[in-house]
């Protein structure tokens, strides 16, 4: 079925002559084409010049950078501007889009109303991508029209354009054009180009080669056919040849050297849990202009995408469960250079041309070897260098790797430990030579021509990218600036302020990549000093070798009201490293260093020391990271925190160590997607979300693999009452904790200033502390303080939490007020419940509790543990299992507990209270102790189902004081299929004692049978007795 439907479609390719009537005249004749095609003797020229094109496009091509064409456009370019149709098939990369771009235009004559070329293609982005090509190179032909019509807009705008500025070029996608035609809206009659772009994906599927089809059958017979791909299989040449009359074919390179020239390619075997970080190694690693990432569904790029966002990558994410608009708002974002990371399935994966693509990483396996060959095209764009690495994580993927390097003859070896960044990056001083070559070429055409003659410096060309040559002409060379060369002393003693200050107005003022050189073996006093931006590059570094110091004393300053001491304003793309030292020497009124609007920040590898208020201040900005960091000041020394965050976003804090008198980091109102891992805190009060209040705003902060040795707190959220706010989504995980105090907190009742109490608190919700682990220097490791309103703590997860005592011995407890939420396998030595509402305590072990309760449950309404395993010595007195007081509607199921004392003890103000599937094996389930000094306690509606009792004291026990007070209430209590096992209890004390213990106590339960038979004959002689005296009474009434 599926083959006769293909001979059907390409027996219908050429039943079109039924539209020949109203065609225009050809472009050119195939017997003239083939004349020319004879006669052409430019093919191996060294310029366009040497094509004979318009002046306007050759200007156009001057200005876009290039100077000598690819080899595909040697051979295509010639051919294409005669108006002859052609078949080309060459590797990704090496501007066949420039073929039939400058061919098109060469050929279009401004002709108002008419669509003389139509180009299709089959995704949207590389149908917006080609219209961009015509833009570009059209630029000096203004009566020449170009526009691009694609599916998702409003079809009637189109039609509106069409009506009233009808273009004389049109790209689009089949589907969107097909509709226009179908409609009239669209005329194509006047078609003298027709053209696809990577005419072996529209080809090879059914429903898009209908499309194509009824399309081409609406245009003249006597037309050009171009059709272009990097892949043509010999299956497809055949379809193709049937839109065409004696095509001109150019297959640049054979399938055995499509893998592209210039390109380094690796791969990776790991397994799929370790693809995210080893995505993260790579980042961090790779020396990338832009880099693509491709897997294999829409899902898989949405969730790596936000993966990346979280750790502060700047990515971004194209796929086609997306919008039109916003997939093509994010193509045009990442191709302008505003992302450096794309995710992407393979819709971009054909075409789609970005110059400074350098590293493309196939996250996942392609599912073939020519879908490899568009992939890794991205990187190695026009013959220049470039990195291809795949991962590899099953024996499916193994084949496929295999396929790619049979079919190509490539040997594609695992990626070493280190990679020379030369091998896929172009060296400064290579972009240097081509600079000046192209310069001197540029103004000297007869010297130029001599490289003809020189096949070494034509090499030269070809390796280097026509972008490296655009960022040459930009001037994006490097260049430093050393602050000794403006006047700095560096002795420590002299004021350098004025020196830095004049090297960084250079410095900001430098094209390229600019580098402001702080030299080592001096110590460089400043002053107040604010550095002002925006720079007029996008990049600028600060290296820190040498050592800044502030003035030692107050006396020393020459402006005592500045609040910052190294302040950088409105400075973007700021790189700060070095191995030198910051030191604030103790000045107690300034941030030593503050950053203010300084959007993707780049601060690394140098130590700040000796502040007596913030170390590094960050506030309103978007984008930035902070790594190697060494932050270091006094324990006791007041308000110095290491690292201040506020109004700012997308700021990721990793792989540093912060010691300092208050809070490690603080993060504060208007803060989003804050990502802090591998940092170690100590002493200091460790990581503080908050303080918070009047309205403010803090969401996406995630905390990952932190140690905190000796803090005053450990991970910490902090609000004050009042104000329309919220803290949410907030993350700690995998955290160290050695000696913290307070190691796990949640205060919404923050009154530091004794300010007067509000009702509304900020509202927390979405809070996770996952796998927290060590020991806490203080009594009560978590404190949950919540509000009572509706604005309380919601959906608050602790999971996998083990604090135990740093004082072997001594208890530790857990205080939760007013939280809502749900536990899984966490344990402090007793955990408290207070004023908690719809709690799940799931999966906890508890074991070894000396004294008092294991869990106590106080003012609680609704909850639920399950799940939970309590184990201590039989032995150990006051060690109840679990504690409910003031509270309702609990329910405890499905639970071992093992304990000194009582199992289960309810009391005060019990309501339906349900125990299912425990299992007690030491004292019992009771009811009391009620009426405890005349109080008014009340217990009802207490039910106790299917429950064993293993060697208990007692079973189920209901215990009240005398004179109780006449409110008191013990009532609707029901228990009921208990099963009782005594004789377990008696066997394991049997076993564990020795013959002498065994005789006393078989003699002691003689004894107790004694007893027990002169009470039953003692009960006997009762009866009788009784009866007697029965009978006596009655004969006397007789």
């Amino acid at each position: 079925m599926g083959e006769t439907r293909d001979n059907e479609y390409e027996d219908e390719l050429l039943d079109y002559e039924e539209e020949d009537a109203q065609a225009p005249d050809s472009v050119a004749t195939k017997a003239n084409g083939e004349t020319a095609k004879k006669g052409y003797v430019g093919i191996h020229s060294s310029g366009f010049r040497d094509f004979l094109l318009k002046p306007e496009l050759l200007r156009a091509i001057v200005d876009s950078g290039f100077e000598h064409p690819s080899e595909v456009q040697h051979e295509c370019i010639p051919q294409a501007i005669l108006g002859m149709d052609v078949i080309c098939q060459a590797k990704s990369g090496m501007g066949k889009t420039a073929v039939f771009v400058l061919s098109s235009l060469q050929q279009t004559e401004p002709n108002p109303g008419q669509v003389t070329a139509l180009v299709l293609c089959h995704t949207r982005e590389l149908a917006y991508q080609i219209c961009h090509e015509f833009e570009r190179f059209s630029t000096y032909l203004p009566d020449i029209k170009v526009a691009v019509f694609y599916g998702g807009v409003n079809i009637k705008i189109h039609k509106d354009l069409l009506k009233n500025e009808c273009p004389q070029i049109v790209v689009g996608t089949p589907g969107r054009i097909l509709a226009l035609a179908r409609e009239k809206d669209l005329s194509l009659k006047n078609v003298r180009h027709f053209i696809l772009d990577e005419c072996d994906k529209m080809l090879e599927s059914l429903d898009m080669r209908r499309d194509v089809q009824e399309i081409f059958k609406m245009t003249p017979h006597d037309k050009q056919v171009m059709m272009f791909s990097a892949t043509l299989s010999k299956e497809i040449r055949p379809v193709c040849k049937k839109f065409m009359q004696d095509p001109m074919e150019i297959y640049v390179d054979d399938e055995a050297k499509l893998t592209l020239h210039g390109l380094v390619q690796h791969y990776i075997k790991l397994s799929e849990l370790e693809k995210n970080r080893k995505l993260n190694d790579l980042l961090d690693a790779l020396d990338f202009n832009q880099v693509v990432i491709f897997v294999k569904s829409v899902s898989r790029a949405a969730e790596l995408n936000k993966l990346l966002v979280e750790c502060n990558f700047p990515s971004i994410c194209i796929h086609s469960g997306m919008s039109q608009e916003e997939r093509l708002t994010r193509y045009k974002g990442f191709k302008e250079g505003n992302k450096r990371i794309l995710v992407a399935t393979d819709l971009v994966g054909r075409g789609i041309d970005i110059e400074r693509v350098n590293i493309v990483i196939n996250y996942d396996m392609p599912d073939s070897a020519d879908t490899y060959l568009h992939r890794v095209g991205r990187a190695g764009r026009f013959g220049t260098k470039g990195l291809a690495i795949t991962f590899v994580s099953s024996a499916s993927d193994s084949d496929i790797l295999n396929q790619v390097q049979a079919r190509f003859e490539v040997d594609i070896k695992e990626l070493p430990e280190q990679i020379d960044t030369s091998t896929y990056t172009v060296s400064d001083d290579m972009i240097k030579l081509i600079a000046k070559l192209y310069f001197f070429c540029l103004f000297e055409d007869k010297t130029c021509r001599v490289l003809d003659f020189l096949p070494s410096i034509l090499i030269i060309f070809q390796i280097v990218v026509v972008t490296s040559i655009l960022m040459i002409t930009i001037g994006e060379s490097q260049s430093s600036f050393n602050v000794v060369d403006f006047g700095a002393v560096g002795d420590g003693q002299t004021d350098d302020s004025k020196a830095f200050l004049n090297a960084w107005k250079a410095f900001c003022e430098a094209d390229g990549t600019p580098t402001l050189q702080i030299p080592e073996g001096k110590i460089f006093l400043l002053q107040h000093v604010r550095f002002n931006g925006p720079c007029k590059s996008q990049n600028v570094k600060v290296q820190i070798l040498g050592k800044i110091v502030a003035p030692a004393s107050v006396e020393d300053w020459t402006d005592c009201k500045s609040k910052c001491w190294l302040c950088f304003y409105d400075v973007h793309g700021l790189i700060m490293q070095g191995s030198g030292t910051i030191d604030g020497q103790g000045s107690a009124w300034w941030k030593a260093m503050y950053f203010h609007s300084c959007n993707n920040f780049d601060l690394r590898e140098f130590t700040i020391q000796n502040s007596q208020k913030l170390h590094i201040s960050i506030n309103n900005c978007n984008g930035g990271s902070i790594s190697n960091i060494h932050i270091n000041s006094p324990a006791d020394s007041p308000n110095t925190d290491g690292i201040d965050i506020s109004y700012s976003t997308h700021v990721h804090i990793h792989d540093s160590l912060i010691k300092c008198g208050d809070d490690c980091i603080a993060i504060n109102g208007g803060c989003s997607n804050i990502n802090i891992t591998g940092v170690a805190c100590g002493p200091g009060h460790g990581i503080s979300v908050g303080s918070l209040g009047d309205g403010d705003k803090v969401e996406e902060v995630h905390i990952r693999n932190c140690n905190f040795t000796g803090t005053q707190n450990g991970a910490r959220i902090k609000t004050f009452q009042g104000g329309l706010g919220y803290a949410r989504r907030i993350t700690f995980e995998e955290i160290l904790l050695i000696e913290s105090k307070n190691p796990i907190i949640i205060d919404q009742n923050y009154n530091r200033l004794n300010r007067k109490i509000k009702t509304n608190p900020i509202q927390v919700s979405d809070v996770s502390f996952v796998s927290v682990h060590g020991t806490s220097a203080s009594e009560q490791a978590i404190t949950l303080d919540c509000s009572g309103s509706a604005n309380g703590c919601s959906n608050i997860v602790m999971s996998q939490v083990n604090i135990t005592s740093s004082n072997p011995g001594k208890e530790i407890r857990a205080l939760c007020k007013n939280a809502h939420g749900t536990s899984h396998s966490t344990a402090p030595d007793t955990i408290y419940f207070h004023s908690f509402k719809n709690f799940d305590l799931l999966g906890l072990t508890i074991q070894n509790k000396k004294k008092k309760m294991h869990i106590s449950i106080n003012n609680c309404n609704g909850g639920s543990i399950s799940n939970t395993h309590i184990n201590s010595p039989a032995d150990n007195p006051n060690t109840d299992g679990i504690d409910v007081s003031y509270s309702t509607n609990v329910h405890m199921h499905d639970s071992l507990i093992r304990c000194g004392a009582l199992d289960f003890i309810l009391f005060y103000f019990m309501f339906l209270i349900t125990i299912r599937c425990d299992v007690c094996c030491n004292h019992h389930v009771f009811v009391g102790s009620l009426g405890d000094g005349g109080k008014t306690d009340k217990v009802e509606r207490v039910h106790v189902r299917n429950c064993n009792f293993t060697g208990t004291d007692n079973i189920a026990r209901i215990k009240t004081f005398w004179l109780i007070n006449l409110k008191s209430l013990c009532g609707a209590i029901n228990i009921r299929i208990v099963v009782v096992d005594v004789l377990e209890k008696r066997l394991h004390i049997l076993r564990g004692k020795d013959k002498g213990d065994k005789k006393e106590e078989a003699e002691g339960e003689e004894k107790e049978e004694g007893e027990e038979k002169e009470e039953e004959e003692e009960e006997d002689k009762k009866k009788k007795n009784k009866n007697k005296r029965k009978n006596k009474k009655t004969t006397e009434e007789e």
